[in-house]
């Protein structure tokens, strides 16, 4: 009789535990993406505005958004479970994961337009800048960093030349800057605010690095935490069905997505036409070691760093 009750017993906690799992599966699930206004993160901006990921997510997952807007406070975010799909950038990534960070990358999102722009009437080049002439950037880590680094390795021979003269500046701020004065006697931009600089009567464009970034694979990255991306398949699946979606109304509807994007980046809509039809966005990562070998022979990269071919979800990553 022990041994029955026993049996029963066994069995009643298999059958509550199978119950309980299932239940567990249908448990509601919120997925916390970042999204913040940059031309490269134009894929997150159409996805949210036209509720384009909400039809591949499964019924019990909610989407919540976050407007980070540093690489630094991103990847600090997804780090901490905070956060959990992101648009960072390509460099931002490789340096986060060769440092061991739990992050994976998702695919590719899409470049931006940079460029270089001096107000000194002596500087007509980059290779004019002096050893003293501060530049001004954004950050370093970023998209204008890695194309400066592709710069001035192919046009002088040294991505470092000008490191210690990169001055982290906000945008707005180095615009003012170098229309009234000679604080910065360069500054790098992405668009749209590389498209103000270039209203500027006293401002010259000394370099556009959209060769640079097709080489280097220079842009932003949807990039994941490794928990996250681990757990919840179906989600990151559901987010790459909405991305082949937004691609694809990004094409068919260019007109009306540049409407959209004029008013969030405040310039004209055939502006905004221009770039996507000169750098549209995309999913597919076409020179990951070029970029990361760049990075690691500068010693920005302190060891040799691992092949796109061996990173851990290689064969899940969209590719040409």
């Amino acid at each position: 009789m022990k041994k029955l009750m026993s049996c029963i017993l066994i069995i009643s906690i298999v059958i509550m535990a199978a119950c309980g799992s299932g239940k567990g599966n249908k448990e509601e699930r919120t997925v916390r993406i970042n999204c913040h206004d940059v031309y490269a993160a134009t894929t997150l901006l159409v996805m949210k505005e036209y509720k384009i990921l909400e039809k591949y997510l499964p019924e019990n997952v909610k989407v919540e958004w976050v407007e980070l807007a540093t690489g630094p406070d991103i990847r600090d975010a997804m780090v901490s479970g905070n956060l959990d799909i992101a648009d960072l950038s390509l460099m931002t990534f490789i340096m986060g994961y060769e440092n061991k960070l739990p992050l994976k990358l998702v695919s590719y999102m899409g470049a931006t337009p940079i460029k270089v722009y001096s107000n000194s009437e002596s500087i007509n080049s980059v290779s004019d800048i002096g050893t003293n002439d501060k530049i001004a950037i954004t950050n370093k880590t970023t998209t204008l960093h890695a194309a400066f680094l592709g710069l001035c390795e192919d046009k002088l021979g040294d991505a470092m030349i000008y490191d210690n003269n990169l001055s982290a500046v906000p945008a707005a701020d180095a615009l003012a800057s170098i229309s009234n004065s000679d604080d910065y006697k360069a500054a790098i931009f992405s668009f749209p605010n590389c498209s103000k600089a270039e209203e500027l009567d006293n401002v010259k464009l000394l370099e556009d690095m959209s060769d640079v970034i097709e080489k280097y694979s220079v842009g932003a990255a949807s990039v994941s935490s490794s928990e996250f991306y681990d757990n919840n398949k179906d989600i990151i699946e559901a987010y790459k069905k909405a991305q082949d979606d937004v691609l694809n109304y990004i094409e068919e509807n260019t007109d009306e997505v540049s409407v959209f994007l004029a008013e969030r980046f405040g310039v004209s809509a055939e502006l905004v036409k221009e770039v996507i039809e000169t750098m549209p966005p995309s999913k597919f990562v076409n020179n990951y070691d070029l970029q990361a070998k760049l990075l690691y022979d500068n010693g920005i990269l302190t060891s040799e760093p691992t092949k796109f071919i061996e990173l851990e979800n290689y064969d899940e990553i969209p590719m040409e």
